[in-house]
């Protein structure tokens, strides 16, 4: 069952996830990441977030709707090249849910190769008509990820 309340979807009483919308011209953002991603930004590493909310007895998990296919995702991103991570996550973050100013600490790095998102990545450019043999994205990626406990009543995504 989904509601909207207070801001957010709510998907059972374990998930909140903030509305969001797909943005016009993706297939061009998309293909220019995917072929040109790797100027702007660290190869290989990539920030995923997983924000807990709370309020009286109930855990919620902060999702993203993903903006190119349908689903949901951890607010996650990349690195640009000359800044520090601590600084990217907070970007990160702030981006993809307009959320800022909360304490997020790095929990865990995931390296394991089988992890690969290439099979992923492929599957969705196919689906959306785009076609790029070679990309960053195709590479192996070292996630490092970033946990924050709020009070969902008090932080509100947009």
């Amino acid at each position: 069952m989904i509601q909207i309340c207070n801001n957010y979807l709510q998907l059972n009483m374990y998930t909140f996830i903030p509305q969001s919308f797909t943005p016009m011209g993706f297939k061009e953002e998309f293909l220019k990441h995917f072929q040109y991603g790797h100027e702007k930004y660290l190869r290989h590493i990539s920030i995923d977030c997983v924000i807990f909310g709370f309020h009286t007895s109930e855990l919620k998990v902060l999702l993203v709707q993903v903006k190119y296919a349908d689903g949901w995702a951890l607010p996650g991103g990349f690195i640009l090249k000359e800044e520090k991570m601590e600084d990217a996550v907070k970007r990160i973050l702030k981006e993809r849910t307009g959320v800022d100013d909360i304490y997020l600490k790095q929990f865990h790095t995931f390296g394991d190769p089988a992890r690969s998102t290439k099979k992923i990545n492929k599957q969705f450019l196919k689906k959306s008509k785009i076609e790029v043999d070679e990309s960053w994205m195709f590479d192996r990626f070292i996630s490092v990820g970033y946990t924050a406990l709020v009070d969902f009543t008090k932080v509100v995504p947009v």
